[in-house]
């Protein structure tokens, strides 16, 4: 995922259906060095009647704590991506897919390190002038010898975690950084909370992409039976969106799970977005369901 767009408007009312083929393979082996595994994953989807798209989201080589190939962000892999919510990117986190260079210390005590040399993906558009028509795309993908830069420390215990990233966007030379704390209040129940800083306001970029300098999210997971497990969280960002999803992961029969959702949106009257009139409802109500089947 990329993130959204906090200029989309939401007057449409629309219906969508999605069918996604997932592949993945994976293999390893012990060496001298350390484990050495090779991860790929392909996505194939079909959406609303229309062939869709084909996309490698997943293609690398580990040994032992180092990482290199296409990954996510350590951004996002570091600090444990946001909850189990199907939309949970509204009040967006940051851009995901990129070729990297990565190496994850573990200290056995909990302690974890990563540093992670990254190539950027993706695009976003750039909204310039909020009262002007006219936008500009502009690639996240470095253009010279410089990469962007991720760092990050964890502390992990059997109560919870406390982790924290930093990212340096080597083309907007801006930085970025998340903070997140997970708590296990039992072995059914657990809470979590993310703030997010950005030394740039502006929704751009690969790294703190959403709205104004900060953000901050947060959820619970709730396992109610065997079965059954329940969802939510919420999300606000400077620029004044806010963010609630609630849903609830149901297997049906073991490797066929049904999860429904529903999603709430509501933007601040002095959002850049309504301001603009790009977004004329405060409001936007949504509703997903998914059928998954794992082996």
């Amino acid at each position: 995922a990329a993130g959204r767009n906090p200029y989309t408007s939401v007057d449409a009312k629309t219906w969508s259906k999605n069918t996604r083929f997932t592949l993945r393979t994976s293999t390893a082996s012990e060496t001298e060095f350390g484990t050495l595994r090779t991860y790929t994953e392909n996505r194939f989807n079909y959406t609303d009647g229309f062939d869709g798209d084909h996309t490698l989201n997943f293609a690398y080589i580990q040994l032992g704590g180092l990482r290199l190939g296409l990954d996510e962000s350590a951004f996002h892999t570091f600090t444990g991506y946001l909850g189990d919510i199907i939309n949970d990117d509204v009040v967006a986190d940051g851009v995901y897919r990129t070729n990297l260079i990565s190496y994850t210390f573990n200290g056995g005590n909990g302690f974890s390190a990563i540093l992670s040399l990254e190539q950027g993906g993706g695009s976003y558009s750039d909204h310039n002038d909020f009262d002007n028509d006219g936008i500009f795309t502009e690639s996240n993908v470095i253009d010279d010898y410089m990469p962007h830069v991720v760092g990050g420390l964890k502390y992990a215990q059997g109560w919870g975690s406390i982790v924290g990233a930093v990212a340096y966007d080597s083309l907007l030379e801006e930085w970025s950084g998340k903070v997140r704390l997970d708590v296990n209040v039992t072995d059914k129940f657990s809470v979590w909370v993310m703030g997010g800083y950005s030394s740039y306001e502006d929704a751009i970029g690969m790294y703190g992409n959403w709205g104004g300098d900060w953000a901050v999210w947060g959820g619970a997971k709730f396992v109610a039976t065997e079965k059954a497990t329940f969802n939510v969280q919420a999300a606000y960002e400077d620029w004044g969106k806010t963010a609630i999803a609630a849903n609830v992961a149901y297997e049906l029969v073991p490797g066929f799970t049904i999860t429904p959702e529903v999603n709430y949106t509501r933007w601040d009257s002095d959002h850049p977005a309504r301001d603009a009139g790009r977004v004329t409802n405060k409001d936007a109500f949504g509703g997903i369901i998914r059928f998954q089947r794992s082996f």
